[in-house]
């Protein structure tokens, strides 16, 4: 007879595992004699469970983060807009710190179709004083008829003042958290603070929004416009652009259109041009890759939980044998007693999935209030796709953890077991 191959020994142990799970639902007999038998070893089977909860609690918090996270990153980009197009000076982040965009780059892009406006960003760094309070800036300089859609794309919301007009040379507009925290003391509207040396009035203050670096409070960013960064901070040339296409169905081909305008233009790609769409998908592969290694280290746990469920099964197959022989000797086959001891590992591993799923919502629900209160909403949310998959896992583990000493009981003599002491 030729040996049974590692896929065919694979394919069987599936399929008794996938019976095993039918059969745990539908007999309600052996569901009782398992529970029976289990209720017998009440210190053994706790300490089981608790593998089995800490693994499963692991993996269903870093799921429910991770779909959290996605649907928090997709809304920002979707308050941006994904009929939007960004173009950053420089073939790659680290030399956009370094690079500009040229001046009439903007004004070249707003003759092609399709383009309803383009925002140039010029961007810098500062030191910002009130009294003998100091806070660094990040100063971004636009022109006044860019406000309207900075506000249509979430970047800002007005809560007080106004936003910036031609006459504001050397106007303000800051967020809240700006005028909260950034000095020993509050600061207000219409108040005075100097930047390099440079005096600037706040007129307008913005409430925080779902864009992430305006809501969170990391850096102090503050809006003034184009002509003060270009005569105070000597920030001649745009850092950024940000283009409004027509439709986000015109996007691709717009985006192509700028890209090969610019290299016409420039003579070279020193310029990168990305749509919302390529970067919230940059962003999900990211985030994809790092959960997924965040996820294999969580799995090892639950393989911790595993292995706990099989040492378990198999002290219950020592513990028991002379019962084993007895249900052979009296014709208990070895199917029956292979669903027995597999249904007992699945029922470990089913409430051990219950409990993990529960702990593990608690946790991912601690971590979104955490999140919220820090400046960066973490929606998390009942999935059912997570809960029933965590639930199916956890009794797929438990089942196949019970495999082997399954088999073990089933090879044991009728004889040699009812002598067994």
């Amino acid at each position: 007879m030729r040996p049974r191959s590692i896929f065919q020994r694979l394919t069987e142990g599936v399929k008794i595992v996938a019976d095993t799970i039918i059969r745990l639902f539908t007999d309600a007999e052996l569901a009782t004699v398992a529970v029976k038998n289990l209720r017998n070893q009440k210190m053994r089977r706790n300490l089981t469970l608790l593998g089995i909860v800490i693994g499963i609690s692991s993996i269903v918090a870093l799921l429910l983060l991770g779909t959290g996270l996605n649907n928090a990153i997709t809304k920002q980009f979707e308050s941006l807009g994904l009929n939007t197009i960004q173009i950053q000076a420089g073939e790659d982040f680290s030399s956009a710190v370094f690079s500009r965009m040229r001046t009439h780059d903007a004004e070249l892009i707003e003759r092609i179709p399709h383009v309803e406006h383009v925002i140039a960003f010029y961007e810098g760094s500062g030191v910002a004083k009130n009294k003998n309070s100091e806070a660094s800036v990040f100063l971004i300089g636009v022109e006044p008829k860019d406000y309207p859609y900075l506000e249509k794309m979430g970047y800002v919301s007005l809560a007080e003042g106004r936003y910036l007009n031609e006459n504001d040379a050397t106007g303000l507009v800051v967020y809240q958290n700006f005028v909260d925290d950034a000095f020993d003391q509050p600061i207000g509207l219409r108040q005075n603070i100097t930047i390099n040396g440079k005096k600037f009035k706040i007129v307008g203050i913005s409430k925080p929004t779902d864009v992430a670096f305006g809501a969170t409070g990391i850096t102090n960013m503050v809006y003034t416009s184009a002509e003060a960064m270009k005569t105070h901070f000597n920030e001649k040339n745009p850092t950024e652009l940000i283009v409004n296409v027509s439709s986000k169905e015109k996007v691709p081909e717009t985006a192509a259109r700028i890209e090969k305008e610019l290299e016409r233009d420039h003579k070279e790609k020193d310029f990168t041009v990305n749509t919302m769409e390529n970067l919230l998908a940059q962003v999900f592969s990211i985030i994809g890759a790092v959960q997924f290694f965040v996820l294999a280290i969580a799995a090892i746990s639950l393989l911790v939980g595993g292995i706990g469920i099989m040492n378990t099964m198999f002290m219950a197959v020592t513990e028991r044998t002379s019962e084993i022989g007895t249900m052979k000797a009296m014709g208990g086959t070895d199917a029956l007693i292979r669903s027995l001891f597999l249904a007992e590992a699945g029922i470990i591993g089913f409430i051990g999935g219950v409990l993990g799923i529960l702990v593990g919502y608690l946790l991912a629900m601690l971590v979104g209030v955490i999140a919220d209160q820090s400046g960066f909403p973490l929606p998390i949310s009942f999935e059912p796709g997570i809960i029933l998959f965590a639930l199916f896992f956890s009794l797929f583990v438990g089942i196949l953890s019970g495999l082997a000493p399954a088999e073990k009981a089933i090879r044991l003599d009728p004889v040699e077991a009812i002598r067994y002491e």
